[in-house]
């Protein structure tokens, strides 16, 4: 009875799976009518090819001293630092322009006439007429080193005038002249133009530090992005590499299962380790992409430009091995990153900014001592103006005519006649002339002039100057400092590089024997495989291993070229 029951369950069963209307309702009985369904194994494609990488049309083959060359032609910020430089130096040029005479050449022509309401104005009718033509050139400037400056003046002019006072007309009027003032004690070791000129030698060197400091990680980031571009274009070539591995591994075991000497459910393993490989591919499509992008914005300076549509092809190997130092050349290495590091040139020109403050500060709270000297010469000539009535014995007239008189009754002689010119004795000879008779005594120096004097400021407080001096000794102190710590970052930056570089060549050492061991491996799963004493399963994980270890052989030699790179800018080496 039971039994009956049994088959008659068994019967209703089947009816059921059976029908297309229970088969059509979801619930636990159709999904096992479904798991009870045979296996039927797909068929692989014939061939694997990867998508086309989006906008890329073209190939462009480059290698890493071709990218460095066009990035350090046409990146921006290289370029905004050299600008900086140039500016610098101009700015240096600018000051040391202060030692530079300075020519002045003024020239005037001057007419005036003056009232007079006095007899002794001179002038007809109450006024006096004069005029000038003056040609004044001069020569100045600042003595180099010792604070001093000096003026060399040449005057000369053409003088006329109608006053009846004047016996030469027009006079010649020359001097010449050299004046100096010299500091002896505030700002004779330091002064202002001198620190110009140390700030702006200070800022060029620092602008210099800067441009190489800017190209010294320009450089590397090139070469670090160099190298994970090579990189990500062999870890592409792997994963292509792979996903036809894992094809012809399904094409060969679909045809054992089509044989017969395989289980359709077998390749289902190979199917999924394909389609794994295949979404690694596009993975790497998505990584080679964006290296790319990162060489191309190092290298190019417009949006526009056509090689952002191509593809990059590095044909600078990546490398298989590396000079790594030894412990005995690190003490060189050190030197040697403390001469060519910008950080320490930066440090070095911070100090000598705040030592030429402190210098100057020095010299300010000290009082102020200047000698100062003149010599000169002037010369004069002109026309005599013909004699003429004396003004000043004019209103005698009458008198002395009278004298006259009686002096001829008397049988004596008259008075002389008396003329302006008399009055004075005469113009002297070496007065009669032009302009040579002018020169002519300034070359004799017969009329020189000589003074000499000193000039004291001493302040009574001096408490600006003296805060002004403690503070940049503050600022030094602050700039040794820093300078300290720029040494201390350079030694740990050169050990660090040091031991990152024994350590990339070390594991690229180990990379490259574990990938002659998955390769035999592999081979070895493989035939055993083949001979029916392994599985699918085990082939395959022997496989992904394999690819596996060809990246990490292929990240350890990108990895080395970095830890290149991270050394050469540890010493500072452009090279």
């Amino acid at each position: 009875m039971q039994e009956a029951s049994k088959v008659l369950t068994q019967a209703v069963l089947l009816a059921l799976l059976g029908s297309g209307t229970y088969a059509a309702a979801p619930g636990p009985l159709s999904r096992l009518a479904a798991k009870a369904r045979p296996i039927q194994a797909s068929a692989p494609p014939q061939s694997f090819t990867p998508p086309p990488r989006f906008g890329l049309t073209t190939t462009a083959p480059l290698s890493l001293q071709q990218v460095l060359a066009a990035v350090l032609l046409k990146n921006h910020l290289i370029a905004a630092s050299r600008d900086a430089l140039e500016a610098a130096r101009y700015n240096l040029i600018s000051a040391k322009g202060a030692y530079e005479p300075r020519l002045t050449v003024p020239l005037s022509d001057q007419r005036e006439v003056t009232p007079f309401a006095s007899l002794l104005g001179g002038g007809p009718n109450g006024e006096v007429t004069q005029t000038a033509a003056q040609v004044n050139p001069e020569i100045s400037g600042l003595i180099p080193g010792t604070g001093g400056s000096y003026s060399l003046k040449f005057s000369t002019a053409r003088e006329t005038s109608n006053s009846e006072f004047v016996q030469l007309n027009p006079q010649y009027v020359t001097s010449i002249s050299l004046s100096a003032v010299q500091p002896l004690w505030r700002g004779l070791h330091f002064d202002q133009t001198r620190l110009r000129i140390a700030l702006a030698r200070s800022e060029r060197d620092t602008a210099d530090a800067q441009h190489r400091q800017q190209l010294l990680a320009t450089v590397t980031a090139v070469r670090e992005a160099y190298w994970n571009l090579a990189y990500a274009r062999r870890a592409l070539r792997i994963q292509e590499h792979a996903a036809n591995l894992g094809l012809r591994q399904w094409q060969s075991e679909y045809r054992q299962e089509q044989r017969g000497l395989l289980a359709p459910a077998d390749l289902t393993q190979n199917r999924r380790q394909y389609d794994v490989y295949v979404s690694g591919v596009f993975a790497a499509q998505q990584q080679l992409t964006q290296a790319e992008n990162v060489v191309k914005q190092l290298m190019l300076s417009q949006d526009s430009d056509p090689l952002w549509g191509a593809k990059l092809q590095p044909t600078t190997a990546l490398p298989v091995a590396a000079q790594v130092p030894t412990g005995g050349e690190l003490p060189r290495l050190i030197s040697t990153a403390l001469r060519q590091r910008p950080e320490i040139e930066l440090a070095a020109s911070s100090l000598a900014s705040t030592a030429a403050q402190v210098r100057y500060s020095r010299e300010q709270v000290k009082p102020q001592l200047d000698f100062s000297a003149t010599l000169g010469a002037s010369g004069l000539s002109g026309s005599v103006v013909p004699p003429g009535p004396n003004p000043f014995t004019s209103s005698f007239e009458p008198i002395i005519s009278r004298i006259d008189q009686l002096s001829v009754l008397a049988g004596l002689q008259p008075l002389p006649a008396s003329d302006f010119s008399g009055s004075f004795g005469g113009i002297p000879q070496q007065f009669v002339g032009g302009w040579g008779r002018s020169f002519h005594s300034l070359g004799t120096f017969d009329y020189p002039l000589a003074a000499a004097g000193l000039t004291l400021s001493l302040p009574l407080r001096n408490r600006a100057e003296e805060a002004a001096l403690s503070s940049a000794l503050l600022q030094r102190m602050r700039a040794r400092e820093q300078q300290g710590q720029s040494r201390l970052q350079v030694v740990a930056d050169v050990r660090n590089a040091a031991q990152q570089l024994a350590t990339a060549q070390q594991r690229l050492h180990v990379a490259s024997d574990a990938l002659r061991q998955a390769e035999i491996q592999y081979d070895s799963e493989v035939r055993q495989f083949r001979a029916g004493l392994s599985t699918t399963f085990l082939v395959l994980q022997r496989q992904t291993d394999l690819i596996n270890t060809r990246d990490q052989e292929a990240l350890a030699q990108a990895n080395l070229g970095i830890a290149e790179a991270e050394m050469q800018r540890a010493l500072g080496d452009l090279r």
